[in-house]
């Protein structure tokens, strides 16, 4: 206020950078636990009518543990792991834009 800022350049300059590390971390956190909505599926829906609801993880389970697909299931879980680093990397390497220690 002292050198004239307005609400918008406080935050921008001065609060964001503070909470950015926060911001981060929740991103990917959040990022990665919407990729493992399995128990929801699960107990709702089991994957609707005709697969409308199913979700990777949840496919994954059905594979292994219903059909006995292991090989199957086993390559779902690998391609899980690496779309989900695949998407972390990249916003790690966002972040050196915007994420202030």
């Amino acid at each position: 206020m002292v050198d004239g800022a307005n609400p918008f350049q406080t935050f921008w300059h001065i609060t964001f950078p503070l909470i950015s590390p926060t911001t981060f971390f929740l991103l990917i956190t959040g990022f990665i636990n919407v990729l493992k909505a399995f128990d929801i599926v699960r107990i709702m829906t089991e994957g609707g009518p005709l697969n409308s609801s199913n979700v990777v993880v949840h496919f994954l389970y059905q594979n292994a543990f219903q059909w006995f697909r292991t090989g199957y299931a086993s390559a779902l879980a690998l391609m899980l792991f690496v779309f989900i680093m695949f998407i972390t990397l990249i916003q790690n390497r966002l972040s050196k834009r915007w994420v202030h220690y």
